[in-house]
């Protein structure tokens, strides 16, 4: 079968990684669905300070430098954090934070935040040139695909039809980064860029890589590293504007889909999770869910707002970024309008070793693999939250 990317396919590649699809309507596809509570944690063993953090102070104060990174590394590990439950309840108030204001109208996500509108600073994909980043150029033989591969043409199929039709365009890949080296399209040389004609940006080798579909509505965080994962200040003055993966997956997406397609977002996609926070909230969550092995596509799990699991991995750092990208685009006009995660669906596309899926030992969960996937289901608010609560 021809890969869902066109990596064998004969049609011709453009060398800026711009591909697209339009996959056909949703079709509905089946999954191990958790409904149940019978876990969840008693408030009182919640963290007390951790309870105290006003819900509206929920962005990036409280999950700080959200990113994806799907570059193997030497991992620091940290055993204090395996199946600790102090984080995982801290996990669960953040996440019960984020998905509170996805139910709140962007008037009053403002007055919950002070009167300080929380909407990203910047909603012109034209800024992303004038911030410093490029289109990628790859050396010769490099791979042009996903880091993922074919890892997720299943998937894909299944959130949609006529994948594999001729006629159909596929989708568009988008590798960009910010950087001085020689990957960049532009001669970059110079150690600083202009941007705007008004102040330096200093490249800081960021890089995002996502792939986009417009109809249904995708993206799929593949290879990501922010500025601030990278070690840089984002209060600097020559710092870019465009510092957290949910600023430029919006900022790709509306590039690529148009400004009244990205209404249509259903499906985020976190694609070979690496993060170990990620990592160890996942896989806490499917223990907490009863099962002892992460599963793959075909036995996959789908947890739902009224379990502790499901709130755990949203305010994971892989979670928080898919909340942070909703709660910062609320406006109808610009943005995404006002939008809420639905159900998150948790596998892995390893398939060889039933002993790399296993999670029974918590002394483990801090190993990050580079299979673990996340799909957060995106539904419309019918009725946003426009009033604060009566004390």
């Amino acid at each position: 079968m021809t890969s869902l990317f066109g990596i064998r396919n004969a049609k011709n590649l453009v060398m800026l990684f711009v591909y697209t699809i339009l996959l056909a309507p949703f079709l509905g596809f089946t999954n191990a669905e958790v409904n149940h509570n019978s876990v969840a944690l008693p408030i009182d063993h919640l963290v007390a300070h951790v309870s105290q953090i006003k819900a509206e102070n929920l962005t990036e104060s409280i999950i700080p430098s959200v990113h994806h990174h799907n570059d193997h590394h030497n991992h620091a590990y940290n055993i204090s954090a395996r199946a600790d439950p102090t984080l995982y309840a801290q996990r669960i108030v953040n996440g019960r934070q984020l998905y509170c204001t996805m139910q709140d109208s962007l008037t009053l996500t403002t007055l919950k935040n002070g009167g300080v509108s929380q909407e990203a600073l910047i909603n012109n994909p034209a800024n992303l040139y004038t911030e410093g980043y490029r289109t990628y150029v790859l050396p010769e033989g490099e791979d042009a695909g996903p880091v993922f591969g074919e890892h997720l043409d299943e998937v894909l199929n299944d959130l949609g039809s006529g994948v594999w039709e001729e006629d159909e365009d596929m989708p568009v890949l988008v590798r960009e980064g910010h950087t001085a080296g020689g990957f960049s399209q532009i001669d970059t040389s110079d150690p600083q860029l202009w941007h705007d004609s008004s102040h330096l940006v200093e490249p800081t080798q960021a890089e995002w890589e996502n792939l986009i579909n417009c109809d249904p509505g995708i993206i799929v965080a593949d290879k990501n590293r922010s500025p601030g994962s990278l070690g840089f200040n984002k209060n600097a003055p020559d710092a870019t504007r465009i510092w957290s993966w949910s600023d430029a997956a919006f900022l790709y997406y509306k590039r690529v889909c148009g400004a009244d397609a990205v209404k249509n977002l259903e499906w985020v996609i976190r694609a070979g999770i690496v993060n170990e926070d990620t990592n160890i909230m996942v896989k806490m969550a499917l223990r907490a869910s009863g099962l002892s092995q992460i599963p793959t596509w075909g036995n996959k799990i789908t947890l739902h707002p009224t379990d502790d699991p499901f709130f755990a991995i949203l305010g994971s750092k892989n979670g928080a970024g898919v909340g942070f990208l909703l709660n910062t685009h609320k406006d109808a006009t610009l943005g995404l309008g006002v939008k809420m995660v639905a159900s998150i669906t948790a596998w892995s596309y390893d398939e060889s070793d039933d002993a790399d899926l296993d999670i029974s030992d918590p002394d483990k969960d801090d190993y990050p693999g580079d299979d673990l996937c996340l799909l957060f289901q995106i539904v419309p608010v019918a009725q946003p939250n426009t009033a604060l609560p009566s004390q």
